[in-house]
Formats: structure tokens, sequence, C-alpha cells
């Protein structure tokens, strides 16, 4: 499989291939908001069309740690054994009974590849806090996954890849014993630090709100601020009083207003205005810890010398697709790797859904067959 040798750079408008804080403060990679897509509803389009019976499934659960993770493995049809796809969350509480998976699992079962997805710890069965994990904590879990899945003799263990959406995209190179993944599906996978991630996502949400560029960029550094109070409290009473006076000299700058009136919009939850103390010792873990420092370290994407398909929506204003798209386009340069696919897709969102016919949110046409048809090049 790695031996392939190409490169390739497409943008689509149909899909075709082509060359050519809550948080309340939320972070794309520290909590669940309108970017997260464990709760979207995928129907429409070829994602309803494509959907075929799910031929054998079973509750499959593995440890991590002290950590019961349970979910759902589903073979397709054929003899073993089969190649699998373990998928890798985004962020938020999601739950492997998500129904944007479901349409995305049936392609890759109707391709013959088993499919792993589990629920994240303190979700559904899994036991754990989810908030408690680092990036690297998280990408421990993935190992722990794929271990247990090789273990099965209907599995065949080197061919065990990797799909992940979003704050995925800081975990999948993380994952110990790299060597082992066999492929890497990134979907709208950050290409720049968490900070700057966020800061890309807060400033669209600004000029929906009509702000000037200067009352922007006030408004930016004064997110910045929060960071620092994070890396700088002690504990979490410190950072409470701190937070405090945050949050009155943001109620003096002239931009406050139309901040305030969109404190209950999930995708800009309360500007920081609350934050509890899971969520902030979560941050804390991944703004201050040395190697788990998101803040200050873009994803590790010269760590992927296996098959690589990245794929980003041309309209995401959680994650920046062109910074993505860039990241992942260097990868050849910066490792050799041969087997690097890079597909935009114009007019579709963070979850790579866009309008239908009708008017609907629905995958963008082609997604899942781009990413069928990647997979049996890749079997």
């Amino acid at each position: 499989m790695h031996a392939r040798s190409r490169f390739r750079v497409e943008i689509s408008r149909e899909g075709a291939i082509a060359r050519g804080w809550v948080v309340l403060v939320c972070l794309v990679w520290s909590c669940g908001h309108a970017g997260d897509v464990g709760n979207l509803d995928a129907a429409g389009g070829d994602a309803v069309a494509l959907v075929p019976p799910v031929p054998r499934h079973e509750t499959f659960s593995f440890r991590d740690g002290s950590n019961r993770l349970v979910g759902d493995l589903d073979l397709p049809d054929g003899s073993s054994p089969y190649p699998a796809v373990v998928f890798v969350h985004g962020s938020g509480a999601v739950s492997r009974h998500s129904d944007y998976y479901a349409p995305i699992a049936g392609e890759f079962l109707a391709r013959g590849f088993a499919t792993l997805i589990w629920s994240k710890p303190g979700v559904d069965e899994s036991t754990g806090d989810y908030l408690k994990q680092s990036m690297a904590a998280r990408a421990r879990e993935v190992a722990a996954a794929m271990r247990s899945l090789a273990e099965r003799p209907d599995i065949d263990g080197d061919r065990i890849g990797l799909w992940g959406i979003s704050q995925a995209g800081w975990v999948m190179p993380m994952v110990p014993a790299l060597r082992e993944v066999a492929f890497v599906i990134s979907v709208s996978s950050p290409g720049r630090t968490g900070e700057e991630q966020d800061l890309y996502g807060l400033d669209n949400e600004l000029i929906e709100l009509g702000l000037s560029e200067g009352d922007r960029a006030d408004a930016l550094d004064h997110r910045r601020q929060l960071y620092q109070l994070i890396r700088q409290s002690a504990d979490y009473a410190d950072f409470t009083r701190r937070h405090q006076q945050w949050v009155e000299a943001m109620k003096r700058r002239p931009w406050y207003p139309a901040v305030e009136r969109r404190t209950n919009d999930l995708f800009f939850l309360d500007f920081g205005f609350s934050i509890d103390r899971r969520h902030f010792e979560f941050l804390s873990i991944n703004l201050a810890d040395e190697i788990n420092r998101l803040a200050v370290a873009p994803p590790q994407l010269e760590k992927l010398n296996m098959p690589v398909l990245a794929i980003y929506g041309g309209k995401d204003l959680i994650v920046d697709p062109h910074a993505g798209a860039e990241a992942y386009a260097k990868i050849p340069r910066i490792n050799e790797n041969p087997d690097v696919t890079v597909k935009l897709f114009r007019d579709a969102d963070h979850s790579i859904r866009q309008p239908n016919e009708e008017g609907r949110l629905a995958f963008a046409p082609g997604f899942l067959a781009t990413m069928g048809e990647w997979l049996a090049e890749h079997r």
C-alpha cells in the first residue's frame, strides 16, 4: 500500500475527483458546538441512497487504563479477515449512536471494510470523563481500540486505518505506534494551533455580528487574554477570581452589547462568560501541558507517512479549510509521503454538508463516494 506514488490536490464543486469556548468557551478542540457533528442530521443527497443494510452488528468494548469504552462494530459481507476503519471523534460528548456517522459507516461497509465507533468516556455506557483527556490521552485510547480490534481473527490487523473529523486532526498523528495505521481519512481537521483555530472561528462570528475591523481586533485580543488566564491560574478558585475581572473588563468594551446578545447561540456559546470546573481542567491540560500544549503547536502532520485523504468544506467557518489543506499538501515535502490526496468541496461546511435542491442540509454530492472510492483503491 505504501509503495504507491502520487500526490493530488482536488477542488470540486460537485464532488467528482478532479486534479487540479460550555466553554462556556467554545473552542473547536474543547467542547460541543454547532461545528461538532455528533448529533447532526445527515439525511439528504447521496447520504440516504448509499446506506446499505448493516450485514452484521455487535457491541464491542475495550479498555484504556481504568476506562471501559463501549462501541459498535459492524462487519461487511464477504469472507474475513476484513480491513477496518476506526472512527475518531471530534470535540464534545459524542455518542456512537450519532446519526451523522451512519451513512459514512454504510459507505465503508459497502466497500468491504469493518467499522468501529465507540462512545467517548462518560457518554452512554463508556466509563470515564472525556474532559479529563489531553489529545495525547485520546490518541492512546485510539491505539487501545486498534490493538483490541486487531486481536480478532476476523479482522486483518495489518489493514486497520483511521477516519477522523475536526479535533481528531490533532489526535490521529499522536497515536502511538502510528506505523501500524494503514491509512488516514481526515475530515475538516485543523492545520493551525488550537489558539489560532479558535480565533478563526470567533472572527467569523464577529464578522456576522457586523463588528468593525477595529472592534473585531480588540475582541480577539481580549479572547487571547483568556488563554493567559487559564495558563497562569494555580487552580480553579484562582481562575474564577481572575476570570471575573476579565468579564468585567469585557463589559466596558464598545463591542460587548453585540456579543452579549449572542450568548445563547450554540456556535458562540457565552464567549467565555462562564467556564465550569470540568472545562477549566480540560483547557488547562491542553493549554499548559508541555506535551499537549495545542495553543502553540499545530497538528503533527509530519508523522503521517501512510496513505492520507484530507477533505475540507470551502465554507467551513469553524476550521480554516485553506490553512488545513495547505498543511496537508506540505506532507510530501516534509516526509516524502508519496500518497496524499487533499480534496476541497467548495460549497460545503464543517461537516461537509451544503443545501440540496430542497434547501435542506445534506452531504456534499460525492463526499461519501470520494471516501469509498479512495478506500477501495487502498485495500
